[in-house]
């Protein structure tokens, strides 16, 4: 039963690598022509991507990743919707108090377990950039102190885009 078990998990797993390679070929084509007019996204390894690589991983760990991903959503979902559901959003957003701060910490728990069981490591790093070339020399004088961010606006390279953001920014909800 065990070894059925572990078969099986290697077979979906293989089976389901296999899916998403096929749709994602476009993007390890190696079409030149296209790669030369967005060079800063041209994928320089896709070259070096072989199944041999990616094939324990599928066959050992993607089943148990994807389950603790989606467990870790349902929980979330399960703990904040009966917090959530007696408050209309029709009339603003949740006030600060003890059910925002729990469905906050609810939401970051689930970011990081979304991104440590996808094997991903985050880590925030702030710099000064100087926009002066684009926004002025005195750009800095002009510009205000923000108290709470009002839009993330996220480029969505991956699906774990908003777990990241997740981790670091604090949020409202919006519907």
């Amino acid at each position: 039963m065990l070894i059925g078990l572990f078969v099986g998990n290697a077979v979906f797993g293989v089976l389901l690598y296999e899916y998403a390679r096929n749709s994602t070929k476009r993007f390890r084509d190696g079409d030149t022509e296209r790669d030369s007019k967005f060079p800063a996204t041209r994928r320089l390894d896709a070259g070096n991507q072989t199944r041999c690589k990616f094939y324990p991983g599928a066959m050992t760990l993607l089943i148990l990743r994807l389950l603790t991903v989606f467990f870790a959503a349902l929980i979330t979902t399960l703990l904040v919707l009966p917090i959530s559901c007696t408050h209309n959003f029709r009339n603003g957003p949740l006030p600060d108090g003890c059910r925002k701060s729990f469905i906050d910490g609810a939401y970051r728990c689930c970011a990081a377990i979304c991104t440590v069981a996808t094997g991903l490591t985050v880590s925030k790093e702030s710099i000064e950039l100087d926009y002066s070339e684009y926004l002025g020399a005195d750009y800095l004088s002009k510009y205000r102190d923000i108290k709470k961010t009002s839009m993330i606006v996220s480029n969505h390279v991956g699906f774990l885009d908003p777990f990241v953001v997740t981790q670091f920014i604090k949020f409202s909800i919006s519907v």
